[in-house]
């Protein structure tokens, strides 16, 4: 890709990288355009990668105002293909990423559409398919595949389920190589009618995954502490915007300290901001757009 015109001067500086979806853009990252005029980004292989439309936008410089451009993506590497890759059936969408067999590496996560089985489609770290493994179905219509995390501290990711009726939440257990282990519901009640797991992050620092909660109805979100399949505190976010056009996003480490934090969207009107913690709680903020 190059953003020069035969008689003009090579633009320098910084890329905005979004992945465009219906419901809005996700800002993906920043790259950089070096003097011969090509765009470079770094991308993590097997992270996320797996976006079907790009729009790129251009920073500007001393020669030329900030432009964007929206790309359809034509598939580079096997992680970014448009549909269901060879070896899965058409009807398996993509639900998240997590490294489901303990390499260091995140996997892609499927859930078939019509089956509702789960299939792991296991990443090296160049991006490259090395096995495909297929899991066992569960009815679509009574769970809800909603996100993976190392529940039992072993290294692998676990598959966390959410029965759709009383909004319990159940862990698939997997051990080397994607293999299920062992299952179980989480040890607390059910949820009040709204309530999905968003994702999961390690908020106390042990070693195990713990769930972040939203509330598509009453705009609250919540972190449970697990230890295990036990429930072993729970955090309201009670200064979370109550406007349930704003999600979190994503939980990723913001500020480079250690510690998870949560990077919030807009699905109206595109604005973000990220909330950076220390354990649960909030201490500081990134400014939104």
């Amino acid at each position: 890709m190059t953003l020069t015109g035969s008689d003009a001067p090579t633009p320098t500086g910084q890329i905005a990288v979004y992945h465009e979806r219906p419901a809005g853009s996700d800002l993906i990252g920043y790259g950089n355009i070096t003097a011969d005029g090509t765009v470079t980004m770094p991308f993590e292989p097997g992270d996320n990668m797996y976006y079907q439309k790009l729009r790129i936008v251009y920073l500007g410089d001393g020669n030329y105002a900030p432009t964007n451009a929206t790309l359809s993506l034509t598939p580079t590497y096997r992680y970014l293909e448009e549909k269901a890759p060879a070896g899965l059936p058409a009807s398996a969408n993509l639900a998240f990423s997590a490294d489901v067999d303990g390499d260091g590496v995140k996997d892609l996560v499927y859930r078939d559409s019509t089956t509702g089985g789960v299939i792991l489609r296991l990443m090296d770290a160049a991006g490259q398919t090395t096995a495909i493994k297929t899991l066992p179905a569960a009815p679509l219509e009574t769970w809800a595949l909603d996100a993976g995390g190392d529940v039992n501290g072993d290294g692998v990711a676990d598959l966390l389920w959410r029965n759709l009726s009383s909004s319990r939440a159940y862990v698939w257990f997997l051990g080397a190589g994607g293999r299920l282990q062992d299952q179980g519901y989480i040890n607390a009640n059910g949820t009040a009618a709204g309530w999905r797991i968003v994702g999961t992050g390690d908020f106390n620092a042990d070693g195990r995954a713990d769930i972040v909660w939203s509330n598509d109805l009453t705009g609250q979100r919540a972190v449970w502490l697990l230890n295990g399949r036990n429930v072993r505190g729970v955090t309201m976010f009670n200064h979370a915007p109550r406007d349930t056009a704003w999600i979190i996003e994503s939980i990723e480490d913001l500020a480079g300290d250690g510690d998870d934090d949560l990077p919030w969207r807009n699905t109206k009107t595109g604005g973000t901001f990220g909330w950076l913690l220390t354990g649960t709680a909030v201490t500081g903020g990134l400014s939104a757009t």
